[in-house]
């Protein structure tokens, strides 16, 4: 018996029977991925001296989207998923916390 509870994965939820799904896989990482760069690029154009960090950022998001999709079309059964999945939401975690520290960087100088 299957159950429908769907579970926590970081910044998103998905079933567990979607988790080998490779259209659904690539949905999310261009999702995390994009909405990174987008928060960097705000990073960039409202705060100058933020824009190296920020540019920083945005090349190693590209670097880590350029590997996941490699391993996505390399990806053979569930356990490559499953381990593509857990990196992915291992390093949204990561860039969840680089752009909070940017932008605390910016409200401490603001206050």
């Amino acid at each position: 018996m299957k159950s429908s509870r769907p579970l926590n994965y970081g910044i998103f939820t998905e079933n567990r029977s979607d988790m080998a799904n490779k259209r659904t896989l690539k949905k999310q990482i261009n999702a995390v991925i994009s909405d990174v760069i987008d928060e960097c690029i705000y990073i960039q154009e409202t705060q100058k001296n933020k824009a190296q960090p920020a540019e920083k950022l945005i090349d190693e998001a590209v670097a880590f989207y350029n590997d996941l999709i490699a391993r996505v079309h390399a990806g053979k059964n569930k356990v490559d998923f499953d381990s593509i999945w857990n990196d992915l939401n291992d390093k949204s975690e990561v860039f969840l916390e680089s752009l909070n520290a940017l932008s605390a960087s910016k409200n401490e100088k603001g206050a």
